[in-house]
């Protein structure tokens, strides 16, 4: 981890407990933590820290400039989040009671509640509600892009209130079949949802232990596909600790245990308390020791990766499959987990290779203009776009069945989870 890195997390201390930003103990490269930090998405609360602390160390300029930056996102996000709990509550009243998922429903853990910025809003209907969902945003004047069969999540775009994604389920097939062992919605929601008062209006999120396993284990997710982020660490670490009296622990951490996601989640605690500059007495709350390594080779994947790994997401992508295998070989036959895999194979890389006379016209204004050239236009995209994409592992095939066709960003990834008792050590 560089110097700069581990300096952007410890200015994020402001936002998230109120802690002041302290000076810089060595030379440091002021243009590469800002970097970093637009990078990792965490702009609103670095530029909080920086405009709004008492310091002596930057001038007085860069202070403003950070102030007014800091100000400007803060309010453009407010006003979105005005229209998008006035639309929730129109939602609630007329359509199907919507239950907010990470984002506002998560900010009341921090110092300073609005610099902790979503780019977009999640909220579970279930399967039943997800159609008149969807309908209500047509009629409210939304994009609307329906999921297929496949994924879990519609997508509804408005610029009063940005993306909405609207969930049908927790998780897609591979997430909830493999990773997490079949679990279902029943057995992760199990309390009664929560009513939240803000800014006059009201929306619902999910109760105190169902939030804890649903953000640890969304947290989870994104670190086996890619990576996982500051601001989701900041996000379960600060729930975890200021909700513990509320949390049922017991199911908590038999539900890490039982996924073998413990020792995962102790580290993420524990580098969050040690590097955001939380309390101290927070470690308390760990269930097991916690080595500075595990914590640096956490933080070290997350620098390399950026952002969600969005970074090295192409290389990263073995990492996952390799996981999936060794996750899916504990509890299916070789081959049973096999044809899993090519299942997984033909959902992302037929719609590559055969779409649709719609997105062939979009894409080939020849087979726009001349609609007797779909055929050819289908040939010229199975050549150049298809084979190649999937060459090019810009469509996530998955199909990786050992270790030695693994690239070094998924040898590397697949010996943290190791490490991290994710899977049976070799």
């Amino acid at each position: 981890m560089t110097y700069e890195f581990e300096y952007l997390i410890s200015t994020l201390s402001y936002a998230a407990v109120g802690r002041p930003v302290s000076k810089p103990s060595e030379a440091i490269d002021w243009r590469k933590v800002y970097s970093l930090a637009v990078n990792h998405s965490v702009i609103p609360m670095f530029a909080y820290a920086f405009g709004f602390s008492d310091i002596d160390f930057i001038s007085e300029d860069a202070a403003a400039s950070m102030k007014k930056q800091a100000q400007d996102i803060m309010l453009s996000a407010y006003i979105k989040k005005i229209n998008i709990l006035n639309m929730l509550d129109k939602l609630n009243k007329n359509a199907a009671k919507a239950i907010v998922l990470k984002g506002f429903a998560l900010s009341s853990c921090y110092f300073v509640p609005d610099a902790r910025i979503s780019g977009d809003t999640d909220i579970y209907v279930g399967t039943e509600a997800e159609q008149k969902t969807l309908d209500f945003f047509t009629e409210q004047g939304f994009t609307v892009e329906k999921r297929n069969k496949y994924q879990k999540e519609s997508k509804c775009y408005n610029a009063e209130c940005g993306l909405i994604e609207v969930h049908a389920a927790m998780y897609d097939d591979l997430t909830k079949n493999i990773w997490f062992e079949h679990l279902t919605e029943k057995e992760l929601i199990k309390e009664p949802y929560i009513r939240v008062e803000t800014e006059g209006k009201y929306f619902y999120t999910l109760g105190y232990t169902d939030n804890m396993i649903y953000i640890a284990l969304h947290l989870i997710r994104h670190f086996i596909s890619s990576g996982m982020s500051l601001r989701q660490m900041l996000d379960v670490t600060l729930f975890y600790a200021k909700n513990k009296e509320k949390i049922d622990l017991a199911r908590f951490w038999d539900t890490m245990t039982k996924l073998r996601y413990k020792t995962l989640i102790n580290t993420v605690f524990s580098a969050s308390i040690r590097y955001f500059r939380l309390p101290e007495e927070w470690m308390e709350l760990l269930t097991e020791k916690v080595s500075a390594d595990a914590e640096m080779m956490l933080l070290d994947d997350l620098e390399e990766g950026g952002y969600l790994g969005n970074d090295d997401a192409a290389n990263r992508i073995d990492g996952k499959s390799m996981y999936s295998k060794a996750k899916g070989d504990e509890k299916k036959s070789y081959f049973g987990h096999k044809l899993f895999l090519l299942r997984r194979f033909f959902v992302f890389a037929l719609p590559a290779l055969f779409p649709t006379a719609k997105e062939l016209k979009l894409k080939y204004s020849y087979a726009r203009n001349h609609p007797f050239l779909l055929p050819a236009a289908w040939i010229h995209r199975l050549i150049f776009g298809g084979f190649s994409a999937i060459r090019n592992r810009k469509i996530k095939t998955e199909i990786v069945m050992n270790e030695k066709s693994m690239s070094e960003a998924g040898i590397k990834r697949m010996e943290m989870f190791k490490k991290l008792n994710m899977v049976d050590k070799d």
